[in-house]
């Protein structure tokens, strides 16, 4: 995700303050810092492994998440729209990014994120192999798609705590 030119940010994040860049969410510039870009915390030990549950964990702890059954497997909801499921299968899930987000997505870690087939993927669903997932990486994907899909006034209350 770290392409483009950096300026000093307060990350909507993590609340930092440091360099960064802005990232077009609904006609919406959100700053993120540099670290939440480019996770690069690689180097500080952060393992690449995440499991349906904490994922489930992840989804949930945002405001105003629920979590319902969509085609036979886990959704998480809010506003009464999904903004990220669990696959059938074991180790994978999705969340539903703008197709700017996924493209930052693919470019900085191809071997976590990759495309829905079809058009859902050309929208934005994006596919999550968990086990090559950091936990950093994925509340990003999710405060992401969380910030897509939840009513405005949810959004500017989650942006000023």
């Amino acid at each position: 995700m770290s392409s483009g030119f950096f300026i000093c940010v307060i990350c909507a994040i993590c609340g930092r303050i440091s360099r960064g860049q802005l990232l077009l969410v609904r006609d919406t510039h959100i700053p993120l810092c540099e670290s939440v870009i480019d996770s690069s915390e690689r180097s500080s030990g952060e393992k690449n492994t995440m499991t349906q549950e904490q994922f489930r964990k992840l989804a949930l702890s945002l405001p105003e998440t629920s979590e319902a059954a969509h085609m036979g497997h886990p959704d998480f909801r809010v506003g009464g729209k999904i903004f990220a499921t669990l696959w059938p299968e074991p180790g994978w899930a999705m969340v539903k990014l703008t197709p700017e987000q996924q493209e930052s997505f693919l470019r900085s870690e191809p071997e976590v994120f990759a495309p829905v087939k079809g058009a859902w993927g050309r929208s934005g669903c994006t596919t999550v192999q968990l086990k090559a997932a950091k936990k950093s990486t994925l509340h990003t994907a999710l405060v992401l798609a969380w910030r897509e899909r939840a009513p405005k006034r949810l959004v500017q209350q989650f942006d000023l705590e």
